[in-house]
């Protein structure tokens, strides 16, 4: 029986072939794109979070206004401030950088970055704007947390978007039973006249559907990794967990097998 049941899950990934090829692709791109989605914003997110515990306030001065006095009075205010004087133009460099193009020195203020841990942000600002030397302040928090509000949304979207594939993938192993089951409709017939089970019946196209799922499982993880040798020069992510290559292995083989048993329930009924 056991070899009658492997030479029928192999004539049935032959005879189902090039939908089969698709499927596994449909899955090794949902499985794949889930798990660098996810390292990849894990990175984002792990960067952010490390800005977010330090913040960096920017106060630009008025015209004529001295740097030193405004740091010497960040210092005596704050003792674990860190601050930077910018003159027009170091901050005309730092603005080229940014926009990739030459910043015209004499439209720029003078301005003083001060960094301090994120409880202290609040305090510094509300302390900067009383100065009459500063005429604006810029927080990095007003950034940070929509960019981590941001990311959160990114995760979900991407893990959406791999659910749909992954739910794709089990509508094309529906379809494959289903028109494996046609085919060999009469083949059935004649199993049941010679007294087989039904467990015996539908195994084999449970057996190949969760094949499927797991060699898309599998085909995921190695598209994940290849993925991540090529992005490692620009973005260093993270190692990809070891849970995440089971995750997908074992998302692959339930969702082979879920579409299989609803396939089979096309299975003609017994006279």
């Amino acid at each position: 029986m056991r070899q009658h049941l492997w030479r029928e899950v192999a004539r049935q990934l032959r005879e189902a072939r090039g939908m089969a090829l698709v499927a596994v692709l449909l899955l090794a791109v949902g499985g794949a794109w889930a798990m660098l989605a996810a390292s990849f914003l894990q990175w984002g997110r792990a960067g952010l979070l490390r800005a977010a515990s330090q913040t960096v306030v920017v106060a630009v001065l008025v015209e004529g206004a001295n740097p030193a006095l405004l740091q010497a009075s960040v210092a005596s205010r704050f003792p674990q401030a860190k601050s930077v004087a910018l003159s027009p133009r170091e901050l005309g460099q730092t603005l080229a950088g940014w926009a990739g193009g030459a910043a015209a020195e004499g439209l720029l203020p003078a301005a003083v970055s001060v960094t301090v841990p994120a409880s202290q942000a609040q305090a510094l600002g509300e302390f900067l704007r009383s100065q009459p030397a500063v005429a604006v302040v810029s927080s990095s928090q007003e950034w940070v947390d929509p960019a981590l509000a941001g990311f959160s949304l990114a995760l979900r979207l991407a893990g959406l978007l791999a659910t749909i594939l992954v739910f794709a993938f089990g509508a094309l192993v529906v379809l494959v039973v289903r028109l494996l089951v046609l085919s060999h409709a009469d083949e059935i017939a004649i199993m049941r006249l010679i007294g087989a089970h039904e467990e015996d019946i539908r195994a084999p196209y449970l057996v190949a559907s969760t094949l499927l799922g797991v060699v898309g499982g599998a085909a995921g993880v190695g598209l994940a990794l290849l993925g991540k040798f090529l992005l490692d020069p620009w973005v260093r992510l993270p190692p990809l967990p070891h849970t995440y290559f089971l995750l997908t292995l074992l998302a692959g083989g339930v969702a082979g097998a879920l579409g299989a048993a609803v396939g089979t329930r096309s299975l003609p009924q017994e006279p």
